[in-house]
């Protein structure tokens, strides 16, 4: 996580440690890893290079049960560089058996359709704020797009297990 990298450069670059809080307001923990940019981008922050990013990280995610880790870890270092402007978030171990937070949500949904766990996300705001899960479904239902809860995932995957048991990837 970013937050512990940035806690184990405190020692060298002392402000560090003032800027990172001992508490977030909404988690005890923020899911932010790595930002990152595909090799073949330019600056990385316009739509087609975040784009090429998320595609291509997409594609590599999808041979991770197919390929050695070491050949993962070796493309994934041949086709991408920090920083970047493609924010990574890493789930807790315990998807929502341990955090219920977007992240967590979104690789538990995908670990049990059997998907790779690399996702996007994005939140649809009005104003200053996200909308309500009730305006997020209407919007979906506008747009066609299915809507589940992240309730209706925490109990999918509560049925399917034993409480803090997790199931291993790619089953």
């Amino acid at each position: 996580f970013l937050h512990d990298l940035y806690r184990e450069a405190a020692g060298r670059w002392p402000l560090l440690d003032k800027l990172v809080p001992e508490q977030l307001p909404y988690d005890a923990r923020s899911s932010f890893s790595l930002t990152l940019n595909h090799r073949e981008t330019f600056t990385g922050i316009t739509h087609a290079d975040r784009a090429l990013t998320v595609s291509q990280l997409g594609k590599l995610a999808s041979l991770e049960p197919c390929i050695s880790n070491e050949e993962l870890q070796d493309r994934f270092v041949a086709e991408f560089r920090i920083p970047g402007h493609v924010h990574i978030c890493s789930a807790a171990p315990g998807l929502v058996s341990e955090r219920t937070g977007h992240t967590e949500l979104a690789v538990t949904l995908a670990r049990m359709a059997g998907i790779p766990e690399a996702l996007v996300g994005a939140e649809i705001l009005h104003g200053d704020g996200a909308l309500s899960p009730e305006d997020a479904r209407d919007r979906a239902e506008e747009l066609g797009l299915p809507f589940v809860h992240g309730e209706e995932i925490i109990r999918a995957w509560g049925s399917i297990q034993e409480p803090h048991e997790a199931i291993p990837a790619g089953t």
